[in-house]
């Protein structure tokens, strides 16, 4: 009998690494360890009695998932657990500010790439959340000295607030002990992140500028990823409504920005393939301006990979392309699958290939006027997207808030036009304003 060839390779490693990850991420480096030493012992017994030449799709699978324990483990062994002998401790701290400033209940926050300790003096190599009541003057790249205490963050089985912290690649949290300890040294040469936030800043110091509070703050939001400014009760009103997803960028987003560039420079006379390219370097620069989150990350891979299509003559394969999403940032940071935004951003991508075609043909299958059916289709579409994103998204739900809102199912179809074009309309508002004549 003539062995299957593998179908899909891409699907077949980045789904079962990815989701090993998360399972580890769930259970901790010690599951990690003890399954990835029985997974890479069942692939030798398969090879070893040739079991491998009927299922090769499942050997590869295995392969891969024994490989994500393996990682995993060896990161937090490598990358973490050293850390841990900081925890509680006051030390003069010296690092590189890496992210942009975030503001929450009053705090302010930096990700700090700590590079040497004083007290005992020693080089180190470890990203912290470092917070103070104040913010002190510091961009991405300057260096930062300081008195800081470390404190480990909540572990437990499960998505921690440790899972989720280093899903961002910080080990530790700390604060600043003395603010008068602060010393900041400004970068000779500024990176390129940096240049990236100005531009965030200024879109957002425009929009507020321009537009009431409320619309300004929801319009900062979905373009640039920033929530600091919305009020408690419209942030609370969205939640109740099953549309708090509107205001997180995500596949969505990223999706309707860049088939709109796609579509606004064909308009404008240019052919698809010069198109394809311009609307990727949006893309990108889009990614690094709302923030680099990781579904922005995830979904904007995949517009990516539909865009390169294009400049290839190729067309896209939605499952394989959020295969190579996953895989990539897996490999980019093994500790990404505790990311709890990422892990709604997959399933409901997820959700939507799989289960929303299936539910628009059985939504349309016995319509038999072609005009009818065109237009119920538009709608079942819709639908149908909107309710495979909550069926595949309810067991997370369930497992973090104990309920599942059903009702975004609906929020969703009535919202999703609206804000296709909210977003159309204020990123050409948003470019408009950044020109001072025009604004």
């Amino acid at each position: 009998m003539e062995n299957p060839d593998i179908d899909r390779p891409a699907v077949h490693i980045g789904f079962p690494f990815f989701a090993a990850l998360f399972v580890a991420s769930f259970f901790g480096a010690p599951f990690a360890a003890v399954s990835a030493v029985l997974l890479f012992a069942a692939v030798f017994l398969l090879f070893l009695f040739k079991q491998h030449r009927q299922r090769p799709n499942f050997v590869l699978s295995l392969i891969a998932t024994a490989a994500a324990f393996a990682v995993f483990a060896v990161a937090m062994h490598l990358f973490v657990l050293p850390t841990e002998r900081y925890d509680g401790g006051t030390y003069t701290v010296t690092g590189n500010v890496e992210s942009f400033l975030t503001k929450s209940n009053g705090r302010f926050y930096y990700k700090l790439h700590v590079t040497h300790i004083d007290e005992p003096v020693q080089d180190v190599d470890f990203s912290v959340r470092l917070s103070h009541s104040e913010a002190f003057p510091a961009e991405i790249g300057d260096t930062v000295t300081c008195e800081a205490k470390f404190f480990a963050f909540e572990d437990s089985l499960g998505l921690s607030p440790r899972t989720s912290w280093l899903a961002d690649n910080m080990v530790l949290s700390a604060y600043v002990t003395d603010y008068e300890s602060v010393q900041v040294t400004p970068v000779e040469k500024r990176s390129f992140l940096y240049y990236v936030n100005q531009i965030r800043t200024h879109f957002h110091d425009l929009i507020l500028e321009n537009y009431p509070k409320t619309e300004g703050s929801v319009l900062s939001a979905m373009l640039l990823g920033l929530r600091d400014d919305m009020e408690t009760e419209l942030v609370s009103a969205y939640k109740k409504a099953g549309a708090s997803h509107i205001l997180a960028i995500s596949g969505m987003h990223m999706a309707i920005l860049t088939q709109f560039t796609l579509g606004f420079l064909g308009l404008l006379g240019l052919k698809r393939r010069p198109a394809a390219l311009v609307s990727a370097v949006f893309t990108l620069l889009f990614m690094f301006v709302s923030g680099l989150s990781a579904s922005v990350v995830r979904s904007g891979i995949m517009q990516l990979i539909l865009l390169f299509g294009i400049l290839l003559g190729r067309q896209a394969e939605p499952l394989n392309s959020l295969a190579v999403a996953v895989l990539t940032m897996s490999l980019l940071n093994p500790f990404c699958a505790g990311d709890v935004s990422l892990l709604f951003s997959f399933s409901a991508t997820l959700g939507i290939i799989l289960l929303a075609p299936r539910i628009t043909k059985a939504g349309t299958k016995n319509i038999r006027k072609p005009q009818r059916k065109a237009h119920l289709a538009k709608l079942v579409s819709a639908f149908s997207v909107s309710l495979s994103a909550v069926l595949f998204t309810a067991p997370l739900q369930l497992y973090l808030y104990g309920t599942v809102q059903f009702v975004s199912a609906l929020t969703s179809l009535l919202v999703l036009e609206i804000s296709a074009w909210l977003l159309r309309f204020g990123l050409i508002a948003a470019l408009l304003l950044a020109v001072p004549v025009l604004s």
